[in-house]
């Protein structure tokens, strides 16, 4: 299966909110993209971040989606 190219997001719209739309939209891989950039912007909420990939990579596996 040929995976989804990585999706650019700009830092200033990168936030939790878009987080949670990509996953209500089961966009896990590109909820997770969002997430990279969210940890790399200053000030970022590492932990939340931390528990927010995690939560996902547990949804990913029990769907079965290994992008």
């Amino acid at each position: 299966m040929k995976s989804a190219p990585e999706l650019k997001i700009s830092p200033e719209i990168a936030t939790f909110t878009l987080v949670a739309v990509l996953k209500s939209q089961h966009l896990y891989s590109e909820a997770l993209d969002v997430l990279a950039v969210m940890s790399r912007k200053k000030g970022a909420d590492k932990a939340r971040i931390k528990d927010e990939r995690e939560k996902l990579k547990v949804i990913q596996m029990s769907v079965g989606d290994n992008r």
